[in-house]
């Protein structure tokens, strides 16, 4: 790609309201992303890429094609649209009038094969498209709301804390603090918790006796990805981050 080819990133990021932009593949890796707002940080991306690419599973597992989303919260928008290989989401500010949903799929398809081709060399092969959003019946849309609550309690669990809460942070987290988390992810995991944990604060550098505060949010994402369950997991971020409030 040449100076005078910008991609989707760039030309969205120009979008007046838009904090953030990023191309994923369909599990959740993150290929490509940039952010007009310093506050956002690389493992908020990560971490939202991941929960996108587990609900366009959770759609897809209970027989609901979709291939746009548009989730709102206290302070953001996220606006998501998707297709076979992968999807596109933005962050954008919570009053703004920001739509991805109006670009057309093949358009996106196009942008996310250019990026895929950046990231990994050449691709071979046309992804394949997913239908478009089914309608909503009245079987499914009671459920599809509660689920769509759920999942947005894990979103702004995600990025800002419950009701919009802020993780109080000191030089170093003390080990009965750092051991109450462990016991609440163990009271989630079982025996294997203990392993998964000490491999979490091996993967942040850290050490048990020392671990650095500003970490402490690092430590608590990574540990609730290995939680299934999408209440399990916000009870867990939640429960965490009032141990160190």
């Amino acid at each position: 790609m040449n100076a005078n080819d910008k991609s989707i990133i760039d030309k969205i990021l120009k979008i007046a309201g838009v904090d953030a932009c990023a191309v994923s593949s369909l599990d959740g890796e993150v290929l490509r992303y940039e952010t007009n707002d310093g506050e956002i940080l690389p493992e908020q991306i990560n971490k939202v890429s991941m929960e996108i690419s587990k609900l366009f599973a959770s759609y897809s597992l209970s027989s609901v094609d979709i291939t746009s989303l548009y989730l709102n919260f206290d302070d953001r928008n996220i606006i998501v649209n998707g297709f076979g290989s992968g999807f596109i989401f933005i962050l954008s500010k919570r009053n703004s009038n920001v739509n991805l949903l109006k670009m057309e799929t093949s358009y996106l398809e196009s942008e996310f094969i250019k990026i895929v081709s950046q990231s990994f060399g050449s691709i071979s092969g046309k992804p394949t498209l997913i239908n478009s959003q089914s309608p909503q019946t009245a079987d499914n849309g009671d459920a599809e709301h509660i689920q769509k609550n759920e999942e947005n309690d894990v979103f702004n669990a995600l990025f800002s804390g419950k009701n919009g809460g802020e993780v109080k942070t000191g030089k170093l987290i003390s080990k009965s603090n750092l051991d109450a988390i462990k016991d609440l992810f163990s009271s989630s995991m079982g025996p294997i918790s203990a392993i998964l944990f000490d491999e979490k604060i091996k993967e942040l550098n850290e050490d048990a006796d020392n671990f650095n505060a500003e970490n402490i949010e690092n430590l608590i994402n990574r540990l609730s990805e290995e939680i299934e369950g999408k209440k399990e997991r916000l009870n867990f971020i939640t429960a965490a981050r009032n141990i160190i409030d």
